[in-house]
């Protein structure tokens, strides 16, 4: 009887999984950050930052939400990965982390009780204007929604965790 009810709930798994990554995918690039990331054709793109950081993402009830940025990586001056996983967790009810010496990925309930999966990574690229030496910078990609949605986004936080690749 266990193998039979393992079965279903396994294929379940599956295609809460791969649901979301079969629907149509838009892809957002950030000339600044030197990143793209995949995001549903269902979300609306609000329009990039004017300093070109970034945009955000709004679903079509406006419930749901997807972030994707950089910032630079001064260290002397500002956070190092530490303290920017850090500050991120302070604003979770964490229940889910993964920690590595240049990303992280963390999952957990905001104030307002919503999901939120983030993966931040440290990367060094060809920064605009800087012709002689690699820059440091984060590139982030975030995605809230209200739990009663978890069906809906939850597999989105597959592809969020394979993007931003070292």
């Amino acid at each position: 009887m266990k193998k039979v009810i393992t079965l279903p709930l396994s294929l379940l798994f599956v295609f809460l999984l791969t649901g979301f990554q079969s629907r149509p995918m838009k892809e957002y690039c950030n000339e600044r950050y030197a990143f793209c990331v995949p995001y549903p054709d269902a979300f609306t793109g609000q329009g990039e930052a004017g300093n070109g950081d970034g945009q955000t993402f709004l679903s079509k009830d406006k419930q749901a939400e997807i972030l994707a940025y950089g910032e630079m990586a001064i260290e002397e001056i500002s956070e190092n990965l530490t303290d920017v996983y850090q500050n991120a967790a302070s604003h979770l009810n964490v229940s889910y982390k993964v920690v590595k010496p240049d990303w992280f990925v963390i999952s957990g309930l905001n104030k307002e009780g919503k999901i939120v999966y983030r993966k931040t990574v440290k990367k060094k690229i060809h920064y605009a204007g800087d012709e002689n030496e690699d820059t440091f910078i984060y590139q982030t990609l975030m995605i809230t929604y209200p739990q009663s949605q978890q069906r809906i986004y939850g597999s989105y936080c597959g592809l969020i965790s394979k993007s931003l690749s070292k």
